[in-house]
């Protein structure tokens, strides 16, 4: 194996992680209503670079790992296919099952590749939180100037009457949205890398000097006064969860550095609150009454009726054709093409298009990731007080509660991506056969 190849392959790899939110596509076909992601056939950037990067780890020798996840997988693939018998439209499902296939499959890369040592978990979170940085940036520039940054050819949309935005004391706002779709998709991934960054502080040795405490809270405070920014509270209430989470399993495993490696993330959170709070108070407040809730409410009854008439599914990608041709929306009072959307919850719109058994797959592929994390977390030390362990808890916590109240993961590419790296991640991190924690000391010291 010579090191060129595998210097390539680190390179690729690297650079897939950072542009899991850039949006840069090329249109090629509508499947039904206007070019939109959830209607319509893409050819991703993202997805040419997967491609590259995975001829340049085979290229390197290297195999991608299977194990595990693979057989899982395995069984989504096929309920889906079984779910085209049932389909309204079979192309949109064999593309949208095509696109979930190359997020399952950088998912295997990444998880390979940490197993195998092509890249340390230390650059991957670097990767990711320098790429959440800059989505922060242009969140931010978007909220405070109310429009777009300028910069389409990486995926960015002009602000439009459809945009997501935000009325605060009889002003409204800009949802920062990056170079994605919508502001909760930013939210989502700002989450990551605010968790990458996380890891990579968990893993330097404590305490640390005040410079370095002083740095990586300048990077949470950056990164939560972006997702501020998008006013996404399932982001909010996900992110909360997930980093209660990291803290309790850190108090129980590390107790003696609790609260030195905690105070760089609460402070940086206490400023935010306290600067931003004009912004979150009236955000705080839910209301079944309001416009986002109820429609999920009705998006989510309108999924059970759905489920109910058709057990074995719909097809994969067909959620809103099938909703629209049999009047679905119309009949929970949802009449403007706009808000004709898919169910705003993951496991739900699974069982909708995928059928019972689809779902039982895919609870089955949580469960083996979920098993092999708690498997470690609960370990005696050192093993279940490894960086990763900590880390990966909170990530796969931090996606599982995200896809209660959202579509994205499964509908859109840069959240199919961002769920199936959170998994690669943390089925290549959780093996007991390398101590990742053991690596990343090394090079924080360097």
């Amino acid at each position: 194996m010579g090191s060129a190849s595998s210097k390539i392959a680190r390179l690729l790899v690297l650079a897939a992680a950072f542009s899991i939110p850039l949006g840069t596509k090329k249109f090629l076909h509508a499947y039904w209503g206007p070019p939109a992601e959830i209607s319509s056939a893409f050819l991703y950037a993202a997805d040419l670079l997967l491609i590259f990067a995975v001829c340049a780890f085979l290229f390197s020798g290297r195999r991608i790992n299977t194990k595990g996840i693979f057989f899982y997988w395995g069984i989504i693939f096929l309920a889906s296919l079984v779910s085209l018998a049932f389909s309204g439209d079979r192309w949109l499902s064999l593309y949208f099952l095509t696109e979930l296939s190359l997020a399952a499959l950088f998912g295997l890369l990444l998880a390979s590749s940490l197993k195998g040592g092509l890249i340390t978990l230390k650059a991957l979170f670097s990767a990711l939180f320098a790429s959440a940085l800059f989505q922060g940036a242009v969140g931010l520039f978007q909220f405070y100037k109310g429009r777009s940054l300028g910069i389409p050819f990486l995926g960015e949309a002009a602000p439009h009457e459809e945009m997501a935005k935000v009325v605060i004391a009889g002003s409204e706002y800009l949802r920062a949205y990056g170079t994605m779709p919508h502001a909760n998709i930013l939210a989502a991934f700002l989450g990551v890398g605010a968790l990458s960054l996380f890891g990579i502080w968990l893993s330097r040795p404590h305490p640390q000097p005040f410079r370095d405490k002083l740095f990586f809270g300048a990077g949470f405070f950056a990164l939560f006064m972006a997702i501020v920014a998008t006013f996404s509270r399932s982001g909010w209430l996900a992110l909360v969860a997930a980093f209660a989470l990291a803290f309790a399993v850190l108090f129980v495993k590390r107790r003696a550095e609790f609260f030195t490696i905690v105070s760089p993330v609460v402070i940086a959170a206490a400023v935010v609150v306290i600067s931003m709070n004009w912004a979150i108070a009236p955000r705080a407040h839910l209301s079944a009454s309001e416009p986002s809730v109820d429609f999920r409410m009705r998006y989510n009854q309108m999924g059970i009726t759905m489920l109910k008439k058709n057990p074995l599914g719909i097809g994969i990608g067909n959620t809103v054709p099938f909703a629209v041709s049999n009047d679905a929306y119309r009949a929970f009072g949802i009449t403007k093409q706009a808000d004709f959307q898919p169910i705003h919850n993951l496991y739900l719109l699974v069982a909708v298009e995928l059928g019972i058994q689809g779902f039982l797959a895919f609870l089955a592929l949580l469960g083996c990731v979920a098993f092999t994390v708690f498997k470690h977390a609960g370990s005696p030390t050192p093993e279940g007080s490894r960086t990763s362990v900590i880390v990966s808890t909170a990530l796969l916590a931090y996606v599982l509660v995200f896809g209660l109240f959202d579509h994205f993961f499964w509908t859109l590419e840069a959240g199919r991506l961002m769920l199936f790296a959170v998994l690669g991640i943390v089925m290549g991190i959780s093996s007991p056969r390398r101590s990742m924690d053991r690596t990343l000391a090394s090079e924080a010291g360097n």
